[in-house]
């Protein structure tokens, strides 16, 4: 992971993330999803997105089966 902008004042970063690097991420999110510590609207949200991203990164696309996941993750708190 490489930081590339820190601003205190917009209360933001940018930071630029390897294909490894956001599978990994991804990776945990799924499993701490799983153990049902990401229990909140943000979190899943944030997933879904990740999700997106790490396909478009990897694969140059977003397949139906991750579209669907996205769906479910962006809809619903639960995702059981």
């Amino acid at each position: 992971m490489k930081l590339l902008n820190l601003s205190k004042e917009k209360k933001k970063v940018t930071v630029e993330l390897s294909s490894d690097e956001l599978v990994l991420l991804c990776n945990c999110m799924y499993y701490t999803d799983r153990q049902d510590n990401l229990n909140n609207q943000f979190g899943h949200e944030l997933y879904a997105d990740m999700m997106a991203i790490r396909d478009l990164c990897q694969y140059g696309h977003i397949d139906g089966f991750c579209f669907g996941q996205m769906q479910k993750y962006k809809k619903t708190k639960e995702c059981r």
